[in-house]
């Protein structure tokens, strides 16, 4: 038998380590990749203190908001938080359901799948609020992926986060992020896989805003044709638009297909506002909508 040489021994315990760090480092790498699509920790609401507690009960709701509300859209910019907390008020009135499906637009395009949801509960000032993992895990498939960290970084879910568990403390939450890419085909399919899944006690919400990058005049031409497609539900007409009508296309035409598979016939314009009303701007314009359907 050789003898072992004498290099190779002193290079013994470096190759050792070498080893040991490349081990480490998969086991790492593995578990940074499970974080996000196993339910280990908790995401984190974006909570603007001074915005959320100056919105409280700063816009006035009606008697209207004694309806039963099946679905509903509003707003995700904190420059308009009274009317997200307006929006909410109204459903808390005389609906208490125990689960929220959120929709809101991929803002920057994260994840690999056309619809984005994520399973761990939410961290927020008020308690946690959390996921219906029953449901999300119905849902997720081929084009529902489950990634946590996308989900939590946009703020068409994490901002209303907060105001879901302060008004409805009792629900679960169920975010859908879906990109603008999304084709008729693939949300009917969603729908479809949705509507066959949920009860009564579910409520969907729209989290989009509506015209943007216009003055003040062209945007209230633009939510003029917006109010005739969400009131008539004229769903062929959605995908016509861009972000000067709305900043999700297959969220608007998801919620008018729950809508119409669910016979859902009455609409309550609770508000429609614009940034104009917050800011002195009146060019780049973004315009709101609290809609309630029951």
């Amino acid at each position: 038998m050789k003898l072992i040489s004498k290099k190779f021994v002193k290079s013994f315990p470096a190759v050792i380590l070498i080893i040991i760090a490349g081990l480490a480092w998969l086991v790492s790498d593995s578990r940074a990749t499970q974080k996000y699509t196993v339910k280990q920790e908790m995401n984190s609401a974006q909570f603007f203190a001074d915005d959320f507690y100056a919105s409280l009960n700063k816009l006035e709701i009606t008697s209207d908001c004694d309806k039963g509300f099946r679905a509903g859209i509003t707003t995700h910019h904190s420059l308009a938080s009274g009317l997200v907390d307006q929006f909410f008020r109204c459903i808390q009135r005389n609906t208490d359901p125990k689960t929220v499906i959120l929709i809101g637009p991929n803002h920057y395009s994260g994840g690999s799948s056309g619809a984005i949801t994520g399973q761990n509960d939410w961290q927020t000032p008020f308690g946690t609020l959390p996921a219906s993992e029953e449901m999300i895990n119905r849902l997720a498939g081929v084009s529902v992926e489950i990634n946590d960290r996308v989900v939590e970084n946009d703020h068409a879910i994490a901002f209303i986060v907060p105001y879901i568990k302060y008004y409805l403390p009792n629900t679960k939450i169920v975010p859908l992020l879906i990109r603008s890419s999304f084709t008729k085909n693939e949300v009917d399919g969603l729908i479809t896989q949705i509507s066959e899944t949920i009860d009564e006690e579910t409520i969907i919400i729209g989290s989009i805003d509506f015209s943007h990058y216009q003055n003040i005049a062209q945007g209230s031409i633009n939510d003029a044709e917006t109010k005739v497609i969400i009131t008539e539900r004229n769903l062929s007409d959605v995908y016509q638009n861009g972000d000067e009508h709305y900043d999700s296309a297959p969220g608007i035409y998801a919620i008018l297909s729950f809508l119409k598979n669910n016979n859902i016939a009455s609409t309550y314009e609770l508000n429609h506002s614009s940034s104009s009303e917050f800011t002195p701007a009146t060019q780049n314009v973004t315009t709101y909508f609290n809609w309630l359907f029951y």
